[in-house]
């Protein structure tokens, strides 16, 4: 208990230090190199924001791309997911997954900082209805290798912006089985076995559940009907990425990039 709490502490005085040092000075943009003075987000110019957030059609409730006028896709009209909606902030695609690899892979915990700012200036329209933040839990193994849950880290920049609380119990997982590179419904069948309900008291609660990268949808699908065994009324996805479907990836404009040519 004494760790976890050091932890949140430390968690907060980064993120504290984060926000505070955004406009202090003049940055390169890390896609472009471009000198700039301020902006939204505190790492990238604004032209580079609007590409990278440039809106594109998606599925109301999945957040999967769509090729069609139709609000839904089809995956959730036939077999709807338990979670209500989808909140996808960016396109699972470079630089995107790059600064998230860096931060996953190699435990570059600044970039979850300055992503999670960065989604955090533009929350969803209906936030005060909602009423408390859960995240999606790490598998124990990569917590003690990175030191963080990307998740959690998210959740704590977001909660803290927006004023909410964090539901820290109510999602236990179980197991660590990766599922980077899995189908979906590998991932469907691994998700509903690696999460078990932490046993709160959510009656009727709006939850929004925060994760880094969403993927098929299979571990927030597992996820949210745990929380809905728990009394959640609820349960929305707000995720920093959302990665598209296969052979069907997003337009990007080329530009000039600060990525290596391997990553770009």
């Amino acid at each position: 208990m004494t760790r976890r709490l050091g932890l949140n502490l430390l968690n907060t005085i980064q993120i504290s230090k984060h926000q505070s040092a955004v406009q202090l000075s003049d940055f390169r943009c890390e896609w472009c190199l471009t000198t700039v003075s301020n902006s939204v987000s505190g790492f990238l110019c604004h032209h580079c924001e609007t590409i990278l957030r440039a809106p594109y059609p998606a599925c109301s409730q999945c957040g999967e791309l769509l090729n069609s006028a139709e609000r839904r896709c089809q995956h959730c009209q036939q077999m709807p997911p338990a979670f209500d909606y989808t909140l996808a902030f960016l396109p699972y695609q470079a630089p995107v997954s790059y600064w998230l690899r860096q931060a996953k892979d190699r435990r570059r915990y600044e970039w979850l900082l300055r992503l999670g700012y960065w989604m955090a200036r533009y929350p969803p329209a209906a936030i005060n209805q909602v009423d408390a933040f859960a995240y999606v839990p790490s598998g124990w193994q990569k917590r003690l290798w990175r030191g963080f849950n990307p998740a959690r880290i998210i959740c704590e920049q977001l909660a803290a912006m927006h004023h909410k609380p964090i539901v820290h119990k109510a999602l236990r997982r179980r197991g660590s089985t990766p599922q980077r590179g899995q189908q979906r419904q590998s991932r469907l069948l691994q998700a509903r076995q690696q999460f078990a309900s932490g046993q709160q008291a959510l009656d009727g609660l709006h939850l929004l559940l925060i994760d880094d990268v969403l993927t098929t949808g299979a571990t927030a699908d597992a996820t949210a009907a745990l929380l809905k065994q728990q009394g959640a009324s609820i349960v929305g996805v707000w995720a920093l990425a959302r990665t598209p479907p296969p052979g069907m990836p997003i337009p990007m404009p080329q530009h000039g990039c600060g990525l290596p040519e391997s990553q770009a």
